[in-house]
Order: C-alpha cells, then sequence, then structure tokens
C-alpha cells in the first residue's frame, strides 16, 4: 500500500510537466518498434551497462505477454564464460538488420566506435531510440528520445 501512495505522489508531482506525455509517446514508440516480431537490442555507453533496464523491460515483457518487449543486452565487454543471454557483444550491432529495434541508453558520451555502429544500424534500416542526456552527436541518427 505504501508503495502506491509513493507512485502516486510521483504522478502528481510530474503531470504538471511534459514528462508524463513525453514517456508515454516514447513508451508507445518503443512498442511499435517492436511490434514486428524482431525484437529489441539495448546498449549503453563503453562506461555504461544499462543491465538494470534489461530487467525492467524484461519483467514488462514478461507481464504484459509481450515477448518482443524483452530485450537483449548488447555489451561492451562480456566475460567468456557468461551464460549465453548475457554474452552478446557490441559486435553484434554490425548485424542489425531493417525492422530492429535498437535502445540507446546513454548518460554519458557515447563512443565514436558507438556511434559509427548506429549509423550502419540506421542505414540497415533499424529502429533507433535513445535514453539519453541531449547529446548532439545521436540528434541526426535516433527517430525517437527522451532526454
Amino acid at each position: 500500500m505504501q508503495q502506491m501512495s509513493v507512485v502516486t505522489d510521483y504522478t502528481a508531482l510530474l503531470s504538471g510537466t511534459s514528462w508524463v506525455d513525453r514517456s508515454r509517446e516514447f513508451a508507445r514508440s518503443l512498442r511499435r518498434s517492436t511490434d514486428d516480431g524482431q525484437g529489441l537490442l539495448l546498449v549503453g555507453t563503453p562506461t555504461h551497462e544499462p543491465w538494470h533496464l534489461a530487467a525492467h523491460l524484461d519483467d514488462e515483457a514478461r507481464w504484459s505477454g509481450v515477448a518482443t518487449l524483452s530485450p537483449t543486452l548488447v555489451r561492451w565487454s562480456p566475460p567468456l564464460d557468461a551464460p549465453a543471454h548475457l554474452a552478446v557483444g557490441v559486435e553484434r550491432l554490425e548485424d542489425v538488420r531493417r525492422n530492429e529495434a535498437l535502445m540507446i541508453v546513454a548518460p554519458d558520451d557515447p563512443s565514436e566506435h558507438l556511434l559509427e555502429r548506429l549509423a550502419d544500424a540506421r542505414r540497415s534500416g533499424a529502429v533507433l531510440l535513445a535514453i539519453d542526456t541531449g547529446d548532439h552527436d545521436l540528434d541526426d541518427l535516433v527517430h525517437e528520445r527522451i532526454i
């Protein structure tokens, strides 16, 4: 019960801002971009791995019954002994195909290597979504973003 009141308080606090509407719009874009069954790739910067968001998206996929929301976490340096679902390296971005959805989480500056892979993915027809701090290098690459 107490947790619900905290959520309600935050919702009330944010309701006067555009943040709630932007979050809904971003969520709709995410859902639409995975509707074709291709799934979702999730990648961070070399210094930030968005494993926590991956876990939340996986939970949401399970609760909503929308399996395509369950992301594949793309890692910069997966350990050699990592289980298969945690062993997808950044080289996976070289094989992004048309209509695949790629979400970038960039709380810091994306590397030149990441920006190059994102540009290649966009040219291949991938849908790029970003959660970032307003990085100017991502401006022309992503289709949808939330800052």
